[in-house]
């Protein structure tokens, strides 16, 4: 893990638990990145306090955002928000354009992504929407996005088993909690028998996993 992606991590990991909640069968790619709250990362920092554009910065970011996840070259990024609708869900503000304008120009774009945002805002936005792409894709990829890279899949698919993993370890103690213990008595085991010291560990540790689960 590079020190850039080790120091987005904890933000990064909060805007996956946010794509995990407003990703669903109904939602759509520009509701998604609208709803993304950035506080608390390289978003709300710097970058923002020093922007001057007379467009705003908030909605030039989640177009970038839109461009990264969608695959978009920057002349399809505008050729997307040409249309007045889409503009407005992402908080551009049609009076600050040309009148026959929604959204920033395709230079105007391509200048911000490469003079105005700072390398750190960059490797911020690239890194959080490869991670927002990989939980698209790992509950079924609704919004339509671009395809995940091989590396990506592998990411998503690890994501996967380990979840199914947890669920089936969590389904078997509760098996053995409602099924095996009533019938054991651990404290007072019958003259004469004794339980051996590892499956005394093993099942207490179960129960007390068990019990944990389900606060």
């Amino acid at each position: 893990m590079s020190q850039k992606t080790s120091e987005f991590e904890p933000a990064i990991r909060r805007l996956e638990r946010q794509a995990a909640e407003l990703i669903h069968k109904d939602s759509d790619l520009l509701a998604v990145v609208r709803g993304f709250s950035f506080s608390d990362t390289p978003v709300s920092g710097t970058a923002a306090k020093e922007w001057e554009a007379k467009y705003g910065y908030r909605p030039m970011v989640c177009a970038f955002y839109c461009k990264e996840l969608a695959g978009f070259t920057t002349t399809e990024l505008y050729e997307y928000l040409a249309d007045a609708e889409r503009a407005g869900t992402l908080g551009f503000d049609p009076e600050q354009f040309a009148p026959d304008k929604t959204a920033p120009g395709r230079t105007t774009l391509g200048r911000a992504w490469r003079d105005r945002f700072p390398d750190r805002l960059k490797s911020f936005i690239t890194q959080s929407a490869q991670r927002i792409l990989a939980v698209a894709h790992d509950m079924g990829n609704p919004l339509g996005m671009r395809a995940l890279e091989p590396t990506d899949k592998t990411d998503c698919s690890n994501r996967t088993e380990r979840r199914y993993v947890t669920e089936k370890a969590k389904d078997v103690t509760d098996v053995l909690c409602q099924i095996v213990f009533p019938a054991i008595d651990l404290d007072r085991p019958d003259e004469g028998t004794q339980y051996g010291s590892t499956t005394g560990k093993v099942l207490r540790s179960g129960c007390s996993e068990q019990r944990s689960w389900r606060q």
